[in-house]
């Protein structure tokens, strides 16, 4: 799944042909490269208006993206504009799948009562190898992560990229789970 996206990347690497749009610089390059599908995830919602629900570390906010920024996201919610930055969501998801997904988180009160205001610095972060993502997806075996929020979310892992892991809690429904809220993740195997 990963490679097809890669192998667009690689041909938008060769020589352009006369009237054709510059080439992306190796910087852009690198950076589409690292967003990998959850840079054409959002995309998709911007041009479908998809209404989201992003769960911070200090609110829940919903809304339709209308802008992607490198780190930070524009939501048009409740008539205004409103500028989050992706430090401070731990996921998000589909409004319209709310019900099913919230039936499938889970909380460790522990985690919960300790009220974390954001995210841990870089070096302290919980870090998931793309190996153990890789095998997990490719043998669909189930993994659970656990937030730093507390929340519990089980299920498959649809894609990932260097920033976040979409997880398929139920056969349709999933969770963009941004990395570096992670606390811990672990395969069900």
């Amino acid at each position: 799944m990963q490679t097809q996206f890669f192998d667009v990347l690689r041909q938008r690497d060769k020589p352009l042909k006369s009237g054709s749009h510059r080439p992306l610089t190796p910087k852009l390059l690198a950076q589409i490269r690292a967003e990998g599908f959850g840079r054409t995830y959002i995309h998709k919602h911007i041009r479908k208006k998809t209404r989201m629900v992003f769960a911070c570390y200090h609110d829940t906010v919903e809304g339709i993206i209308i802008r992607r920024l490198t780190y930070a996201f524009d939501i048009l919610s409740d008539g205004q504009v409103r500028r989050i930055e992706k430090l401070s969501i731990k996921y998000m998801y589909k409004r319209n799948q709310a019900f099913q997904i919230m039936q499938h988180i889970d909380f460790d009160e522990t985690l919960k009562c300790r009220k974390i205001k954001g995210v841990v610095p870089k070096t302290d972060r919980y870090h998931v190898e793309d190996a153990i993502l890789t095998r997990s997806y490719k043998e669909n075996i189930s993994v659970t992560s656990t937030l730093l929020g507390g929340e519990i979310i089980t299920g498959l892992v649809d894609w990932f990229s260097r920033y976040e892991i979409k997880i398929n809690v139920t056969n349709r429904n999933g969770v963009v789970i941004f990395r570096h809220g992670l606390y811990d993740f672990r395969v069900n195997a």
